[in-house]
This record gives structure tokens, C-alpha cells and sequence, in this order.
């Protein structure tokens, strides 16, 4: 088994916690590699902000692979590891500048050679900030046998399709958004040569508070969402 240490953001009294469960990476073989899972370390004294870490454990000997630094925010349900294990999808919501205001959820990829984010996209930049809000977990579709989520590439593109949506008012109330993201084919993170962001799905009068399901295709998704509809 592993503990991590408290994070130093957190002081004395702060407190770590997990609430996530775990995602595993398989490799080609049918080799399980490594785990990964979430934990959120919280201050007593409420000037610190949330902030959370993601840890990754390889299998089967249990011994820590990497531990990433602090990520800011809480990250919702459980992170989620790539087909090609390259890559982390994840949804974080930061905490509201004040009591009047809605948590502003993030989309974000980590690489997994050291749990560093390499590319994060806020609720907010949609719709003119207007239906800022956070973000409940996200489901990972691996390699769909087809994806067309805004780059207009149809069926020739198999990487891994992500979707998830607004958890407002903890999945009761009724508005929201739903979103959708998939690398394009001939993505190269390492270079900023290509340029993308998630698919805004559709402005809903509904939200939710858990991860959606996908069809193994990528092409059909099902959400509980408010006043307990499907």
C-alpha cells in the first residue's frame, strides 16, 4: 500500500484526502503497467486555495512511480489514462473568487511521464464566460471506431474521445453544458504546432453530477442528470 505525504500547501492542520478511484494503464500485451488515482489536499485555514494531486503506482510491485506537483483545484472523480498511455484526461474545478460566483471547471491533459499538465481549457471561455460553472467527472471512450468531434476528420481518426459535462448546483439545476474532446490525428503537443480545444456538445437545461456512458464506437453517450431523468 502507499500514502502520500501532506502536501506543504496544505500547513499543519490541512488535511489530505481522496475521494477518487483508480484507472489502470494496459499496455499492448494486455500487461497492466501502472495505476494511477487522485488526492485533494485541503487547508484548515481557508486562505490556501484547493489544491489536488494526481499519483501514479506501478503494477504489481505497488512502488510509487511519479507523484505530480500541486494542481490547482479539485479534481472531479478519477483521472483517466490514454489507450497510449501517454496521456491523463481529467476535469478540475477551482474554487469561486466568492460566494456569489460558480466554481470555473477545467478540462485538462497530463503527460504521463510526470503528471505535469499540458494543456488545460476553462468553462469559462465558452459562451462569453456566461455559463461558467463546474465540472462533474469524465468518461474515456478508447480508441472509437470513428470520431468527429470539431476537426472534421470523420472516421480516420481513432484516438481516445473524452466527454463530460457541468455538475451546477451539484447536479441539480437546470442548466448546464456538455462538452466532448478528441486529440486530432496528427496532434504534436511537444511542438504548440497543433492547435485544439474541447467540442461544446450542447447548451442543456439539465446538469449532473456523475460521468456519462459511451458506446464503445465513441458515438452515443447517456447522462443522469437533474430532477433524475436519463
Amino acid at each position: 500500500s502507499y500514502t502520500p505525504e501532506k502536501s506543504t500547501q496544505t500547513g499543519a492542520t490541512g488535511q489530505t484526502v481522496c475521494t477518487s478511484g483508480v484507472s489502470f494503464y494496459t499496455d499492448r500485451n494486455d500487461n497492466v503497467e501502472y495505476a494511477v488515482y487522485a488526492v485533494i489536499d485541503t487547508s484548515a485555514s481557508g486562505f490556501v486555495p484547493t489544491s489536488s494531486r494526481v499519483v501514479a503506482i506501478n503494477h504489481p510491485t505497488g512502488d510509487v512511480r511519479w507523484v505530480s506537483g500541486p494542481i490547482q483545484g479539485t479534481i472531479s472523480g478519477t483521472p483517466q489514462v490514454g489507450s497510449d498511455g501517454e496521456y491523463i484526461y481529467l476535469t478540475r474545478n477551482l474554487d469561486p473568487e466568492d460566494d456569489s460566483r460558480r466554481a470555473d471547471g477545467h478540462f485538462s491533459l497530463l503527460t504521463t511521464a510526470n503528471g505535469q499538465i499540458i494543456f488545460t481549457e476553462a468553462s469559462s471561455t465558452y459562451l462569453g464566460g456566461n455559463e461558467t460553472g463546474p465540472y462533474a467527472p469524465l468518461a474515456l471512450v478508447h480508441n472509437p471506431t470513428s470520431g468527429n468531434f470539431g476537426d472534421g476528420e470523420g472516421n480516420n481518426n481513432r484516438n481516445d474521445v473524452a466527454v463530460w459535462a457541468q455538475s451546477n448546483g451539484g447536479g441539480k439545476v437546470l442548466n448546464g453544458m456538455s462538452f466532448a474532446f478528441q486529440l486530432p490525428s496528427n496532434a504534436d503537443i511537444v511542438s504548440g504546432t497543433t492547435t485544439f480545444k474541447p467540442y461544446l456538445l450542447k447548451v442543456n437545461g439539465w446538469s449532473t453530477a456523475a460521468k456519462p456512458t459511451l458506446s464503445y464506437d465513441g458515438q452515443n453517450l447517456y447522462f443522469t442528470a437533474s430532477k433524475a431523468s436519463l
